[in-house]
């Protein structure tokens, strides 16, 4: 906790009237009060721009810190009169000062992710090739602190190169991963010349990094978009080997090729050859068995009803099939943006948005689409889903608010249909009417030569249609528990992002930030952080050097309480011996 005074100094000799001076005039940025402010410095001879704490984080730091932009050029405007006609010559030097950590007030700019503050930074002298005590620059800053738009702004407006490295070679898609920055990583990778299996120093790759936090969301987009599991990474291990060592059995199961979905009603993990083969599959193998039945089952039996039911379910089958097959899932587009940069490259899209002072977080990086959590894109047919369920692997085609319905359809009818057909298969075998010798056991029935292609076929039609009918009634059941919301976690809702995005966001573009969350900034900037550590005690020492990394910001409020308190504590002790005695 700061002491009321002692964490600020000025590089001249201070009253204590000037020091209490310093003290409003930072409690007032803090607030982001800038009447106050205009108030301190045209009352007293207060020198903003020799202000500094014991980070060396500057009165420039805090007020970009506040993300608050009127602050910041006040700021900048007093420090230019003060520096008077040296003011060309001491700005940049003022503006890319750095703290203890390496920060500079331009490099706050690109963690709040504010174009704004960070162009008129710029415009002052700000260097944006200055990098952190560990090599980052401001593409790793603003891929680590999950703020794309700024990211692409520097992309594209700035030339920022993506596949810069820092001090351990690590990239800003190294970063991304490791603060589970999961838009940044989304932008990334639909960049083409970002190498998704860069190595750092310690030959750890974006996935190794996704692999050991344990993050499964990442782990699936890296692997969707290309990402080699059989890198070897630091100590020869492969991804599968972290994940084994650490019991992260599900993103064991997504990085065991043998594990792909494919007969499940999930999307698959991996990039994989799909076709329309397993579609016309699904129909053949439909048409053949009820060739089958009409041909060796259906004349034997004795009653009509058998007919109408077995043509009955297998029209409703086949109807569904085609359904599925011709009805879109629900495809999201963003026409309106999609005309207007005329169909080219996500780049003019991108800048576009970021043009229109748009967070790219909402947007789907490739459909440009508003996410939220019924949109969803499908990284195997490239477009944003409404309600998407998964991509069906026999179908070749998602699963959404529009087919749903009858996929769902489809795969009671099928079922219903195959558990039919083992039902009058088995009625057939076991039908004593038509047994030519009656009087002989049934299993000397089975050898009747004019009952042996019967026999034989209603045994294949049955065992096929068993072996339907066990993964479609699962299926189903799981479809239906989905529905009804029993089955599935729900995610966190994509339209409240850019308000409430958990610990690892808490920036808004061109909006102050609550005043309760400026003593929660945490910077971790250790020398080769991404490292994948093998024992709790490095684990542990790693935790302790991030603590030491922390933003100090005044909170004169909780400073004065804590006196306050000391002091009651003394009086009662007093108190409680005047009594004793």
């Amino acid at each position: 906790m700061f002491s009321r005074f002692g964490s600020f100094k000025q590089s001249v000799n201070k009253s204590e009237e000037s020091e209490l001076n310093s003290h409003d005039f930072f409690e007032a940025i803090k607030e982001g009060d800038i009447e106050k402010c205009n108030k301190i410095i045209s009352e007293t001879d207060i020198k903003i721009w020799e202000l500094a704490d014991e980070k060396s984080n500057t009165v420039l730091h805090y007020s970009v810190f506040q993300n608050n932009y009127e602050l910041t050029l006040l700021v900048l405007e007093e420090t230019k009169k003060g520096f008077g006609i040296n003011s060309l010559n001491k700005m940049p030097n003022y503006i890319n000062s750095k703290n203890k950590d390496g920060i500079t007030s331009l490099h706050y700019s690109v963690i709040k992710g504010n174009i704004k503050i960070f162009d008129l930074l710029k415009k002052y002298g700000g260097n944006l090739d200055t990098v952190t005590n560990t090599g980052k620059n401001i593409m790793h800053l603003a891929a680590e602190s999950n703020q794309p738009t700024m990211m692409i702004y520097l992309f594209l407006n700035e030339g920022r190169e993506v596949t810069s490295v820092d001090e351990s070679g690590s990239t800003p898609l190294h970063w991304a991963c490791y603060y589970q920055a999961e838009e940044c990583v989304n932008y990334l990778l639909n960049i083409p010349n970002v190498d998704i299996n860069a190595q750092d120093r310690d030959r750890i790759t974006p996935l190794n990094i996704a692999v050991s936090n344990n993050k499964v969301n990442l782990v699936k987009l890296l692997l969707r978009k290309g990402a080699d599991k059989n890198i070897k990474g630091r100590n020869n291990q492969l991804p599968i080997d972290i994940a084994t060592k650490k019991n992260f059995y599900h993103i064991k199961d997504i990085l065991n090729s043998e594990n792909n979905n494919i007969c499940s009603n999930e999307t698959p993990n991996m990039q994989i050859q799909l076709s329309g083969h397993y579609k016309r599959l699904i129909l053949a193998l439909l048409i053949v068995c009820e060739i089958i039945i009409i041909i060796f089952v259906l004349p034997f039996l004795d009653n009509l009803i058998f007919y109408v039911i077995n043509l009955f379910l297998f029209i409703l089958t086949i109807l569904a099939y085609i359904l599925i097959s011709c009805i879109e899932p629900g495809y999201q587009k963003n026409k309106a943006l999609v005309q207007e940069c005329r169909g080219e490259d996500n780049y003019k899209c991108w800048k576009k948005l970021v043009e229109d002072g748009d967070d790219l977080r909402k947007y789907c990086p490739v459909c440009y689409v508003i996410r939220s959590n019924d949109i969803k894109h499908c990284f195997i047919c490239n477009k944003c889903v409404k309600d998407i369920s998964h991509h069906c692997f026999w179908f070749n085609k998602c699963i959404g608010r529009k087919n749903k319905p009858y996929y769902i359809t489809f795969l009671l009818i099928t079922f219903l249909f195959c558990v039919y057909t083992i039902f009058i298969c088995t009625y057939l075998l076991f039908d004593t009417v038509n047994i030519p010798f009656a009087s002989l056991l049934p299993t000397w029935f089975y050898l009747g030569i004019d009952r042996g292609f019967r026999v034989l076929g209603a045994t294949l039609v049955s065992l096929v249609a068993m072996i339907f009918s066990y993964p479609l009634f699962f299926l189903f059941m799981i479809e239906m528990f989905k529905l009804c919301g029993l089955l599935g976690k729900k995610n966190k809702d994509i339209e409240n992002l850019i308000i409430d995005n958990g610990p690892k966001i808490n920036k808004e573009i061109n909006i102050n930030i609550d005043n309760n969350d400026n003593n929660n900034l945490e910077l971790k900037n250790k020398e080769n952080d991404i490292i994948v550590n093998d024992n709790i005690e490095q684990n542990e020492e790693n935790d302790n050097d991030e603590n030491n990394n922390k933003f100090p910001l005044i909170n004169e409020k909780e400073d004065k309480d804590d006196e306050e308190n000391e002091n009651e504590n003394q009086n009662l002790i007093v108190e409680n011996k005047n009594n004793e005695n």
